[in-house]
C-alpha cells in the first residue's frame, strides 16, 4: 500500500481520475531518488544516475523543468568537469538535453557555470 502512495494520495486514484501526468510522477518518485544517487560515493552509481537523468531530460520542456526544479543541474555541471569520462559523458548529455529546453532552462545551466568546463577554441 505504501508504494501506491504519492504525497498522501493513492496513485491508482490519480490515474483513474486522469490527474497524474508523467512529469508529476517523475518529480515525486524518480527525481528525489536520482538527486540522492547523483551524490553517491560509488562512481558507477553516479554514472547510472546521470544516464537516467539524461533520459528524463530527453523530452519536453516540462520534463526538463522537473529536472531543473529538482536541483541536480549544479551537480551535473560539476560532473562535466570531473575529468572522468564515465561521469562526464552522461552528465554532459543530460546538460545538453537541458539546454535544448526554453531560454530560462538554458540560462540556468549557464548560471551554474557550465561554460567554465569547456576550453576556448
Amino acid at each position: 500500500m505504501a508504494a501506491n502512495l504519492l504525497c498522501g494520495l493513492d496513485i491508482r486514484y490519480l490515474k483513474a481520475m486522469n490527474i497524474l501526468s508523467t512529469h508529476i510522477l517523475y518529480y515525486y518518485t524518480l527525481l528525489p531518488i536520482l538527486t540522492q544517487l547523483i551524490n553517491h560515493q560509488d562512481k558507477e552509481v553516479v554514472s547510472d544516475a546521470c544516464w537516467a537523468l539524461s533520459y528524463v531530460t530527453d523530452g519536453s520542456t516540462e520534463r526538463i523543468q522537473t529536472v531543473v526544479n529538482s536541483g541536480v543541474v549544479p551537480r551535473l555541471v560539476e560532473l562535466t568537469g570531473c575529468g572522468e569520462t564515465s561521469l562526464a559523458s552522461p552528465s554532459l548529455r543530460a546538460i545538453g538535453n537541458v539546454v535544448t529546453g526554453n531560454d530560462e532552462q538554458t540560462q540556468h545551466v549557464l548560471n551554474c557555470g557550465a561554460l567554465q568546463h569547456f576550453d576556448p577554441f
